[in-house]
């Protein structure tokens, strides 16, 4: 678990399908809500056209590298233990990457509990990720916006235990071509 005693990061390769319709489709998830300490989401926040990561209690946090993006998109959210916040960043195939830092502080244990990929916890098909999710990643280390620079440059070869950036403690291949 990611439990505030060290830095760490969850890693994912998403597809976008549209902005519209239900406000959030949750690609990372431990909860149905958002209001209760240890609840934990990265969704797509289709009114503002950005990624987000709601953490109850300590200050949502919303890239801003996104606009209607078309094609692969690289998100990455981290804990920085020096500072007790969140990170988002975000890098299209081949982009920049863009990081955004949380403006609150985490003071619960959000990396403790069961996970859901592509759904809220409750199931709910309005929460259900309408794009696609691919190769889940996590380890405990920060990773430096050139690193997932380098990460993001060619997707279909993507493979993150080829890649001197970092090993993952978890990695997930959810993608066969």
């Amino acid at each position: 678990t990611c439990d505030g005693t060290q830095d760490s990061f969850y890693a994912f390769w998403i597809e976008v399908d549209v902005f519209s319709g239900d406000r959030f489709q949750y690609f990372f998830t431990n909860s149905t809500t958002t209001s209760t300490a240890g609840d934990y989401h990265l969704a797509i926040d289709n009114n503002a056209d950005q990624v987000s990561v709601v953490v109850a209690g300590s200050g949502d946090v919303k890239s801003n590298s996104l606009s209607d993006p078309s094609g692969y998109v690289y998100v990455v959210c981290q804990y920085k233990k020096t500072r007790d916040r969140l990170l988002i960043t975000t890098c299209t195939e081949g982009g920049t990457a863009v990081t955004t830092e949380a403006t609150g502080t985490m003071f619960n244990n959000t990396f403790g509990s069961t996970w859901n990929i592509g759904r809220r916890a409750d199931g709910s098909s309005a929460r259900y990720y309408g794009g696609l999710v691919y190769n889940m990643a996590k380890g405990n280390q920060l990773l430096s916006d050139s690193e997932i620079e380098a990460l993001a440059s060619d997707f279909l070869n993507y493979d993150p235990t080829d890649n001197a950036v970092f090993t993952p403690q978890i990695y997930f291949p959810m993608r066969s071509e």
